[in-house]
């Protein structure tokens, strides 16, 4: 098998992954928030870290979760900062409009931690009983990110290739955005070969 084959083959089971896994936690989200969800499916690709971090625009939330159980390494969730408000306002009951200059504080933080905990936790459960494995997360860890971090980011992701997996997120007609989620290439190979049980 040539080394671009491969590669494709390897990116397209890692989005077959997160179709499975984000279905799931979009149910979720869904139960959280009282609102109809739609995740597309994911568009995957090997990208250059510095290039993705420095073209992303700042601020924005980036939740890591990481595994306890099942799987050894983490995952990392990065949210639009207008979005994190409008999940977080639906949280706390309130009907999630948005006005200009808000800001994101500890409780839509907090609010958002438990949004990112319970769809994470859902979708481990999906993979757990995919894989037949236990999987388990350890309650996410939230970081507000207003400029350029590139000591978090080389922490978080120590190669300079790294594997994006991007969605389009709808939120009822609140949100029709992006959620990206960056994982380490040795976390996907980990993830690959549990699927081909290799």
């Amino acid at each position: 098998m040539s080394k671009e084959k491969f590669q494709n083959e390897f990116l397209d089971l890692i989005g077959e992954l997160g179709n499975m896994t984000f279905g799931s936690a979009s149910t979720a989200l869904s139960v959280m928030v009282n609102q109809e969800i739609d995740i597309s499916t994911p568009k995957v690709e090997i990208v250059n870290k510095e290039e993705l971090f420095r073209s992303y625009p700042s601020p924005y939330v980036l939740a890591e979760v990481e595994y306890s159980e099942g799987l050894e390494g983490h995952n990392v969730l990065i949210l639009d900062p207008r979005d994190a408000a409008v999940i977080a306002s639906l949280m706390m009951g309130e009907d999630g409009s948005i006005e200009e200059g808000f800001e994101l504080g500890e409780l839509e933080l907090s609010a958002v931690q438990e949004v990112m905990n319970q769809m994470m936790g859902s979708a481990s459960t999906a993979m757990s009983d995919f894989l037949n494995v236990i999987i388990d997360i350890k309650p996410p860890n939230l970081s507000y990110v207003e400029v350029h971090n590139e000591e978090l980011i080389n922490e978080l992701f120590p190669d300079t290739y790294i594997i994006k997996v991007a969605f389009d997120l709808k939120i009822g007609d609140l949100v029709h955005s992006k959620i990206m989620q960056v994982i380490n290439i040795p976390f996907a190979k980990q993830l690959a070969s549990e699927l081909l049980g290799i």
